[in-house]
């Protein structure tokens, strides 16, 4: 398990059920800690954040990630539930750019 803070400094936990969902949509964890880190939109629906932002380059495009976590207690020690899905809106798979963009 992995966890960060966010951009409002609440811990992020990204467990291993977690990591294999956005692995399937072509992210790595890095992706994932940035978005939540440096999004420009973030709204809260029920005990989730949304977080979106683009991320690319001129050269590569860009495409809009959304992370979505919930902060409903889980687990010991009064840890959260964490990252719920993390995926490139509007495809099945984010493009290897994306990785290597925040990377």
């Amino acid at each position: 398990m992995e966890q960060w803070l966010d951009k409002n400094n609440e811990v992020v936990f990204l467990r291993r059920d977690a990591a294999y969902k956005i692995e399937a949509h072509g992210l790595t964890p890095k992706p994932v800690r940035v978005v939540t880190q440096w999004a420009n939109d973030v709204k809260q629906e029920g005990t989730s954040r949304v977080y979106r932002t683009q991320v690319g380059s001129p050269k590569a495009g860009w495409v809009m990630v959304r992370v979505v976590v919930d902060y409903r207690k889980y687990g010991p020690g009064g840890q959260t539930f964490g990252v719920v899905t993390a995926y490139c809106e509007g495809t099945q798979v984010c493009p290897a750019f994306v990785n290597s963009t925040v990377g």
